[in-house]
């Protein structure tokens, strides 16, 4: 499940785990200052404080590790080293093993961003290096990154994945949240197989000349359907880094 945790109390984490669900993503848009311009309260207020407030409060109530917490750290040109910030603050609050902190490129859809202030897959993937390098001191952290064959790229066209909107409605990709031409249907209602739904999950990457003559198809799956729709491409990391990625691993498995 992705949540911007912001009501990730004790009462709703345990509504979570009784629900069988094994693995919530939570996001965070920077350090507290940049967060708090780009994700604030109908008042104005901060969420930053209260979000990772929460993520603290976890370890009474899932020391177990019952639900996997994933900690996305949105970057762009503006905001390039917040994540060092970020991973401080889980050390120094003991979070190291029990949230498990990543970083994603943000991107301009819907025209909702700049493009200037957006990193290219090439240009992130040397972020993600020494995130990467940074990381390799926790001694809790995964280090082994082997390129996994995949069935299909993400939420969207993947059969039993949903995205909710506040009233309820239902989208197969998050960014067309507030577009109601693609909600296929609401949570209140039966949910029905419509050429909206089938729109993403019939996405198929074996139909495009370009993904078929690549070599890393098995490991991409044509990228973002969203992002195909608009006819463009978004190449997976293993298209500049593959190479590196197989001798890591190596390196790993020789230490390990």
């Amino acid at each position: 499940m992705v949540s911007n945790g912001y009501l990730l109390n004790e009462k709703n984490f345990n509504i979570i785990k009784n629900s069988k669900i094994n693995g919530i993503q939570i996001t965070l848009d920077g350090n507290e200052n940049i967060h708090n311009k780009r994700r604030f309260l109908k008042n104005g207020g901060g969420t930053f404080k209260k979000i990772f407030q929460n993520l603290v409060d976890i370890q009474k109530y899932n020391s177990k590790n019952e639900v996997n917490i994933s900690l996305r750290i949105n970057l762009d040109k503006t905001n390039l080293n917040d994540y060092k910030e970020i991973i401080k603050l889980l050390k120094e609050n003991n979070l190291d093993g029990l949230i498990n902190p990543y970083i994603a490129r943000v991107q301009s859809h819907n025209d909702c961003y700049k493009d200037s202030d957006c990193f290219t897959e090439e240009e992130f993937i040397k972020i993600k290096k020494e995130f990467e390098q940074i990381m390799e001191q926790n001694k809790n952290y995964k280090k082994f990154d082997y390129p996994k064959r995949i069935n299909n790229f993400c939420g969207c066209d993947f059969y039993n994945s949903f995205v909710i909107d506040a009233d309820g409605s239902l989208y197969n990709c998050w960014n067309d949240l507030g577009n109601k031409e693609m909600s296929f249907g609401n949570i209140k209602d039966k949910i029905e197989i419509t050429p909206k739904y089938l729109n993403y999950i019939m996405n198929d990457p074996t139909q495009d000349k370009s993904c078929c003559e690549c070599k890393i198809l098995p490991i991409c799956m044509g990228g973002c359907p969203f992002t195909r729709k608009s006819n463009k491409y978004n190449c997976n990391e293993y298209k500049y880094n593959l190479n590196q990625k197989l001798i890591n691993s190596v390196i790993y498995l020789k230490n390990n």
